[in-house]
């Protein structure tokens, strides 16, 4: 099997597990859903994946890699004239078609009961808060201060609005973002 052949079946089951992901969640998404899904046996899933913990893990990697993407976006567009237009602009980015919500909110779930998902959730967290944190260093003074101490509540937001949006639960996180940044 050449190189080409073998990513692009990596590449099927990667998207394939997003997919069903998205719509059973995690759990809810068997190694036979995904190979039935591919149309390839679940002995070539193993192949390319010793577990459904990696097939998870791959699949988060890619995702959150998305919102580095977004983050690293937003910091490389700022500058002394930003304000808090700028990080209204960044969560409506991040909680738009820009990020798979879905797919976020179903590895969110799966990590309360996965340690390996949790730990790779916290460390992008981190990197993120650390993003918008040096986004906010390259915003005039004060608004760099305020920026930089909501970078937590921030992304509790995201998140929120996220979860709520996709449970067709009217939610007010981009009201609790505006009030926020009203304050910077």
């Amino acid at each position: 099997m050449e190189r080409n052949e073998q990513d692009s079946i990596k590449a099927a089951i990667l998207a394939t597990a997003a997919r069903l992901f998205r719509e059973k969640g995690v759990q809810g998404a068997s190694i036979g859903d995904i190979a039935d899904a591919v149309d390839i046996s679940k002995g070539t899933v193993y192949y390319y994946f010793k577990a459904k913990s990696d097939i998870v893990a791959a699949v988060a990697d890619r995702h959150m890699g998305a919102i580095s993407d977004v983050m690293f976006d937003w910091v490389n567009s700022l500058d002394r004239s930003c304000g808090k237009e700028s990080v209204l602009a960044l969560f409506d980015t991040l909680v738009g078609e820009a990020v798979d919500a879905k797919l976020h909110c179903a590895l969110l779930a799966y990590s309360a009961c996965s340690g390996e998902l949790a730990q790779l959730l916290n460390a992008r967290y981190r990197e993120w808060r650390i993003m918008l944190e040096v986004g906010s260093l390259k915003m005039a003074s004060p608004v760099s201060e305020r920026v930089r101490s909501l970078s937590d509540t921030f992304f509790v937001l995201v998140d929120g609005y996220m979860l709520q949006n996709n449970a067709g639960v009217p939610g007010r996180a981009r009201q609790q973002i505006e009030l926020l940044t009203e304050r910077i």
